[in-house]
């Protein structure tokens, strides 16, 4: 016995804090009236009444629904000149200058060489480790793991820099 109490609270606190609420009360409310006008306990003039009630509901609802999809498709959007953006740590510079080696993935390598020249030489001359890896664009498998192995690279914070 309190056990199914129990359950009948936590349904009932999940309901009440149900973000569809009132599409449930909606569907109680119109039930109730269906079977009121079915068995012939109310009149037309009441039941009219509450489908217009119901229906004032049910737009409110969509209302709703409709700015919350709005809100979505707004923060899914993308600036379309992100792609040509040159995205770099702040740090950059300081995690170069400390770091003992150097890790380099990327795809064509172009912003490497317009940016990095005079670093790689710098990098070489004092005796320090480059390492150039260039991916296969085609194979999703070797992408993610680039990803992860940069994200891992520049979270560790252990000298080793990577950057494509």
């Amino acid at each position: 016995m309190g056990d199914n109490r129990g359950r009948v609270l936590r349904s009932a606190a999940r309901l009440v804090g149900d973000e569809n609420l009132d599409l449930y009360i909606l569907a109680g409310a119109a039930l109730t009236f269906t079977v009121l006008g079915f068995t012939g306990v109310s009149n037309v003039a009441v039941l009219t009444s509450a489908v217009l009630a119901l229906l004032a509901t049910l737009a409110l609802s969509q209302i709703r629904s409709c700015r919350h999809v709005a809100a979505i498709a707004a923060g899914q959007r993308v600036d379309p000149l992100a792609l040509f953006q040159d995205v770099r740590p702040p740090e950059l510079d300081s995690l170069r200058s400390a770091s003992a080696s150097y890790l380099f993935i990327g795809e064509s390598m172009a912003r490497l060489i317009q940016t990095s020249r005079d670093d790689i030489r710098r990098l070489i001359r004092d005796g320090r480790t480059v390492r150039v890896l260039l991916l296969d664009p085609d194979d999703p498998g070797l992408m993610r793991v680039a990803d992860r192995t940069r994200e891992r690279c520049w979270r560790a914070g252990s000298g080793t820099l990577s950057t494509s």
